[in-house]
């Protein structure tokens, strides 16, 4: 039996292309957003996610080019994964359903989505219809003896009532 030895080159070569594959740098992780809520008063939307940490700053659209912030704030130190973005002077836009874009970059990797419904939406319910009015109440107990009140005027001299 014959044994076939590599040379020494060849194994150096291998375990340096190894050790390039490991050390490759790696993509970042995908942007998520996992809920969004507005705040109303302050014209602001807050936005809870994954991997808000990484490098560059975030942009926030709603629906459309003319709903965008620039300015979000990283709240990360109080609650992990948050930003804060705000929407002025104009402030939000109307009730209604739209999507949420947020973007830290250009590539598909740094642009999450998100369906928020702003404001009252939906439906308006079915009316109920009328029902029958019901029945008149027992009669109540007899309420406690009032206090006196207090004289009236005196006639004058001559009348009699």
């Amino acid at each position: 039996m014959m044994t076939r030895q590599l040379p020494i080159s060849t194994l150096a070569a291998l375990f340096l292309f190894t050790e390039m594959a490991l050390a490759a740098p790696r993509s970042p992780p995908q942007l998520l957003v996992d809920e969004a809520y507005v705040d109303f008063p302050t014209h602001t939307i807050t936005i809870r996610g994954q991997h808000f940490d990484n490098s560059g700053a975030l942009k926030l659209t709603l629906g459309s080019f003319r709903y965008t912030s620039d300015r979000c704030v990283a709240d990360v130190q109080v609650v992990p994964h948050t930003n804060v973005c705000e929407f002025s002077p104009g402030g939000l836009p109307v009730d209604g359903d739209y999507l949420l874009t947020v973007s830290r970059g250009s590539f598909p990797i740094q642009i999450a989505r998100y369906a928020l419904t702003i404001g009252a939406v939906g439906p308006v319910g079915i009316e109920a219809p009328q029902k029958p009015q019901g029945e008149t109440g027992a009669v109540g107990a007899t309420g406690a003896q009032g206090t006196v009140g207090p004289a009236g005027p005196q006639c004058p001299k001559g009348w009699m009532l």
